[in-house]
């Protein structure tokens, strides 16, 4: 192994990853077959919110050593970082033909269960992998996980206490700690274990948005808010969707019921409940967010792009209420009901940009963009005096295109 290799791996170890590159770089220039390099780079990359680059390198690393479990492993890693679940999945089963002994490939492969919320199948493989090794991190945090969405939290907490023991510096394991103390509802507990793993790794994404959730969790709706998530990600998909699709039909029967009754503005205020539900479930992580922005410690930990969504978001809001307000105040004003309502469902491809990556953020936002032209030109022909279909078009337009998004956008732009 040459001295730039060694340098590269010990500067990946210490966290200085610009440096650990550049290092595997110099490696690279005298030998350009290195796959130990090309794996520092892709982790170096993945480190740093990259991970474009990460799959760029570690797939020049496999076409090297096509028979590598290490190669297979680290690229599931960024798979998963990509919400490529399934992709992650095939990797893990390669790296498990090639090596059935490694503890850690069932660790990432429980992993790649949990993030599609199937916890059984998580605490399955976390379990082959302790069978292999009792220690394993990886494993034992899943394993925690899973058991607190099972409902099995005596367990879970038996688990977490075991794996701080064994290894108290681990950044993982206090994060892990701090969601699974978040999820029973001790928010400062929860708190103290996310600020201990930041302080131990300071761009730890994962602990970063848990102390964020827990700072947030201070607001009463927040926290039934949170509640709501964890609950309904312990549900089996199945049982989501149909918890989903009983609300909004139970909803189209009261508004249609109240309609044919001739109590229209019950039926408007049913409605716009409707709506401030389903915004608190897509967009209530940017909404309070935005309390966030007036605390001092708030905005230390909100990343540029949170800070932006966030405003974009309490814009939308802010106009969407008080065009609410204004139909109700006058009949002359009543066909701007809609338009609010269109204006309140802007939070939905607002909010959900701060998930995505690329091209899809890109397209998002442009989706978003393109609504509030609609919507705005619609407002203005409206005041302007403009034919009542001519207004209606545009903001039917743009607010059918919100309601599809809502229906298939999550699924199509995680692929």
């Amino acid at each position: 192994m040459s001295d730039s290799l060694n340098r590269a791996w010990a500067l990946l170890n210490i966290r200085r990853f610009k440096e650990a590159q550049q290092a595997a770089q110099e490696a690279l220039a005298t030998n350009p077959d290195s796959v130990g390099a090309h794996l520092i780079i892709a982790q170096a990359a993945l480190n740093q919110d990259q991970p474009r680059e990460a799959l760029e390198a570690v797939n020049r690393a496999i076409s090297l050593e096509p028979n590598s479990p290490l190669c297979y492993i680290a690229r599931a890693r960024i798979y998963l970082t990509l919400n490529k679940h399934k992709l992650a999945r095939t990797d893990c089963e390669q790296a498990l033909e090639l090596d059935p002994h490694d503890a850690d490939i069932f660790g990432v492969l429980a992993w790649t269960y949990a993030a599609e919320g199937r916890w059984r199948e998580t605490l399955e493989q976390a379990e082959h992998g302790l069978a292999l090794d009792p220690d394993e991190s990886n494993c034992i945090n899943a394993r925690t996980r899973a058991l607190m969405f099972l409902k099995q939290n005596e367990r879970a907490f038996q688990s977490i206490d075991s794996a701080l023991a064994r290894d108290p510096e681990d950044a993982y394991t206090h994060a892990n700690a701090g969601w699974a103390k978040l999820q029973a509802g001790q928010r400062e507990a929860a708190l103290d274990h996310f600020t201990e793993a930041l302080r131990r790794e300071p761009h730890f994404e994962y602990a970063r948005q848990g102390l964020i959730s827990a700072m947030k969790a201070k607001s009463p709706i927040y926290g039934a808010l949170l509640s709501y998530s964890f609950f309904m990600t312990s549900l089996p998909q199945g049982k989501r969707i149909a918890i989903i699709l009983g609300g909004f039909i139970g909803y189209q029967i009261i508004v249609r019921s109240l309609e044919a009754s001739g109590h229209f503005l019950l039926a408007g205020i049913v409605m716009a409940i409707w709506v401030a539900l389903v915004l608190l479930t897509w967009a209530g992580d940017a909404i309070f967010n935005l309390l966030l922005l007036l605390n001092k410690r708030g905005r230390m930990i909100l990343s540029t792009q949170q800070k932006w969504i966030s405003t974009g978001v309490g814009a939308v809001l802010t106009i969407g209420f008080t065009g609410l307000g204004l139909s109700f105040s006058s009949p002359d004003l009543s066909p701007l009901f809609m338009t609010a309502i269109g204006f309140l469902l802007l939070c939905l491809p607002l909010a959900y940009a701060g998930q995505l990556r690329g091209r899809n953020f890109k397209l998002t936002l442009g989706l978003a963009a393109g609504c509030t032209v609609a919507l705005v030109a619609s407002a203005i022909l409206f005041f302007t005096g403009a034919e009542p279909e001519k207004t209606g078009n545009l903001r039917d337009l743009a607010i059918y295109a919100l309601v599809i998004f809502s229906w298939v956008g999550p699924s199509a732009l995680k692929r």
